[in-house]
């Protein structure tokens, strides 16, 4: 029998169900079924009924007749069912102890790294809602598993990482537990992940939007707007593919968002440079009176785009991750609230943008571009804490603990020493080239006032 390797997991788990409820077809109607799923939800395990027999499932439960109510686990097609990603965790933590009990590592290592990708990231926002310490104490159990198994400790000691990880996991799932998805609580959690995905790229779109204005750059403003239209436009439309997204694998999603802000990191240090050499006494006239017009170059005005739309495409990516894993989790009549806080979310967005830009084009130009070139030198040193972390999630890169357990996401500070290693050579690389520009600009005056002397000598 060949592979059918062209099946998705998804495809090859739906045909693996209806093969098994097949000799039942004929035992339950449809009306009996319907009525039988409330209580399903309620005690019966979605990962039970994809793992065990038809005799486990009895003994586990303790039915004494398999007849009907085996039918309706079978034929059950989980309308309403919640998805609980942490069971997942837990069966991928099983997993890997014993896989490295058996002595396979590289399995060990893969299957705890699957704990947290498949069971903990697409639901940490509403854990984070939850109660806010649990999400940092989930990674941080993670962490220690996944260098434990790399390491190569003990049995004794992976299995007591294990239990101690497993502990943390069902702490998560009492709270999820408790949690009701009400209409209102759906919409709060639409309207933090995007104000709070939004954040950056507001400020950076805000401060590139700001310089264009002050120089009445209005043709290459319009090619900021595009760009970030265009990030938002995709972004919504993938709303609509969330199941390819989500079938393509967490690891492989946090991959693209740690390239993402690399590439993102790059760019801003070039423009944040760029800006810094403008805050100089007479080079921003300068520029105003002699480049100004290279502004309106189809590949400068390109590149403007480009930089719109990365920003904002980073950030309408993961939204659209983190609102499709709420989407899987609550009630059908909550959902209507992560639409409504979504477009709240980004009404609230619009304005602050216009009060900034308003506020900022009232600088004087100098000023302006020294402000906006420190603001985008200090996002730089935020993207490439996250860049890291991203791909620290993915398994890319080792994670080593940092001593001072300090976790502020939002400035791109996790307790680790790569993350925080990054963020210190960026901040590096930025020192450096600015010291080197202050010598090129020291070094420039010196002549200028040489020529000067030796022409009033002369």
């Amino acid at each position: 029998m060949r592979a059918f390797d062209e099946l998705s997991d998804k495809e090859i788990w739906q045909i693996a169900f209806y093969v098994k409820s097949l000799r039942f077809q004929d035992k339950a109607s449809g009306t009996e079924k319907a009525g039988a799923s409330k209580d399903l939800e309620k005690t019966v395990n979605l990962n039970d009924v994809a793992r065990l027999s038809d005799k486990e499932l009895m003994e586990k439960n303790g039915w004494k007749d398999a007849g009907q109510t085996l039918a309706h686990v079978r034929l059950y097609e989980g309308g309403g069912q919640k998805v609980n990603t942490l069971s997942v965790a837990l069966d991928y933590l099983q997993d890997g102890l014993a896989f490295y009990k058996s002595g396979n590592t590289a399995l060990a290592s893969e299957k705890a790294l699957d704990a947290y990708l498949e069971g903990i990231e697409p639901i940490e926002q509403q854990l984070a809602a939850t109660d806010a310490a649990i999400v940092p104490e989930l990674e941080k159990r993670m962490n220690e598993l996944r260098m434990a198994i790399k390491a190569g400790r003990s049995e004794a000691q992976v299995e007591a990482l294990t239990q101690q990880a497993e502990e943390t996991v069902n702490k998560a799932e009492v709270l999820m537990g408790n949690q009701t998805y009400s209409f209102w609580f759906t919409f709060l959690m639409a309207v933090s992940i995007l104000l709070r995905e939004g954040l950056e790229a507001v400020l950076i779109i805000v401060t590139i939007l700001s310089v264009l204005k002050s120089l009445d750059a209005k043709q290459a403003q319009k090619w900021v707007h595009y760009g970030w239209l265009f990030a938002v436009a995709i972004g919504i439309g993938s709303w609509f593919f969330t199941d390819l997204l989500l079938n393509m694998g967490a690891a492989y999603r946090e991959v693209m968002e740690g390239f993402g802000a690399l590439l993102a990191v790059a760019v801003l240090l070039y423009v944040g440079f760029w800006l810094h050499n403008k805050t100089q006494a007479g080079k921003w006239k300068a520029f105003v009176e002699t480049r100004i017009t290279r502004l309106l170059d189809q590949k400068k005005m390109f590149g403007l785009a480009f930089i719109s739309f990365l920003v904002v495409f980073r950030e309408a990516f993961e939204s659209v991750i983190f609102l499709s894993s709420l989407h899987l989790q609550v009630d059908e009549n909550s959902k209507s609230g992560i639409w409504m806080g979504s477009l709240t979310a980004f009404a609230a967005v619009l304005l602050l943008s216009q009060l900034l830009l308003k506020f900022s084009i009232k600088l004087p130009i100098q000023k302006l571009f020294q402000y906006s070139s420190l603001i985008i030198q200090a996002l730089s040193i935020v993207l490439a804490g996250q860049a890291v972390h991203a791909f620290q999630e993915s398994g890319w890169i080792g994670v080593h603990s940092f001593p001072l357990n300090l976790r502020v996401a939002v400035l791109g500070i996790y307790p680790t020493w790569e993350t925080y290693g990054a963020q210190v050579l960026v901040l590096l690389i930025t020192l450096f080239i600015l010291q080197k520009q202050k010598k090129l600009r020291e070094k420039k005056t010196s002549a200028i006032k040489r020529k000067a002397v030796l022409t009033s000598e002369a």
